[in-house]
């Protein structure tokens, strides 16, 4: 994570380490901020689409965590909501 966050301003570098990161360690306590590291690397090389399917992976992944709604207020990335009605609306 030192070499990835040393990297923001080499996006090539960073999307490299943190792909690298996210193979090795999926289940890291700091896979939401690798993510949207990712996500920043992206972006920065104008890559906006592939940044925008990864925001959307990225809140939907950790979802409520301060890295989730740092991307989802940058990207306009929300997660999606299962809603299920207790009490299903009369018609």
């Amino acid at each position: 994570m030192a070499q990835l966050r040393a990297a923001a301003n080499d996006a090539r570098q960073a999307e490299r380490l943190a792909k690298q990161g996210m193979k090795q360690f999926p289940a890291s306590p700091l896979s939401a901020e690798r993510h949207t590291l990712l996500i920043d690397a992206l972006a920065s090389q104008q890559r906006y689409a592939e940044a925008r399917g990864e925001a959307e992976i990225m809140v939907n992944r950790y979802v409520g965590s301060p890295w989730a709604r740092e991307v989802e207020a940058r990207s306009g990335a929300h997660p999606r909501v299962n809603r299920t009605y207790i009490n299903p609306p009369v018609r």
